[in-house]
């Protein structure tokens, strides 16, 4: 199999990713925060790991330390976050093309802690890592 390819099938990914989202939305706390690192074919400030709250509904991402762009201005928040809703969104879409797909869940939440999305040859595979998961207020 190819680097990081279990033989397990799409349709079993995909099983097994329906089950942690339905996972993740009967458990997730109604408050939390954690830390998302990506790596992509993407510009630099895309790939610094930040922290992202989500409180009640209401998001926010701040770098760990303050980031300077391309342009040379620093910045505080990450241009383009990515959310736990994004990277289940992105898992879900990429599936039936993708040539490798994986993707590690938390137990209890079902949260992806760890993310791998590889569409092809011409396309650089994407990872997530997600960290330092935090319960700010249960449901």
């Amino acid at each position: 199999f190819p680097h990081g390819t279990s033989p397990e099938t799409t349709p079993g990914f995909e099983q097994r990713l329906r089950q942690n989202v339905e996972r993740w939305d009967n458990n997730r706390p109604a408050s939390y925060r954690y830390v998302v690192q990506r790596s992509c074919d993407c510009p630099p400030v895309d790939q610094r790991p930040f922290i992202a709250t989500e409180e009640r509904g209401q998001k926010t991402a701040r770098f760990l330390v303050q980031v300077e762009s391309s342009s040379g201005e620093f910045l505080d928040e990450p241009p383009r976050p990515v959310w736990i809703s994004d990277i289940f969104n992105e898992l879900r879409l990429s599936a039936p093309n993708a040539r490798d797909i994986d993707a590690q869940f938390h137990a209890r939440y079902g949260f992806p802690e760890s993310a791998t999305i590889d569409l092809g040859p011409a396309r650089t595979p994407v990872q997530y890592t997600i960290r330092d998961f935090e319960v700010l207020e249960y449901q």
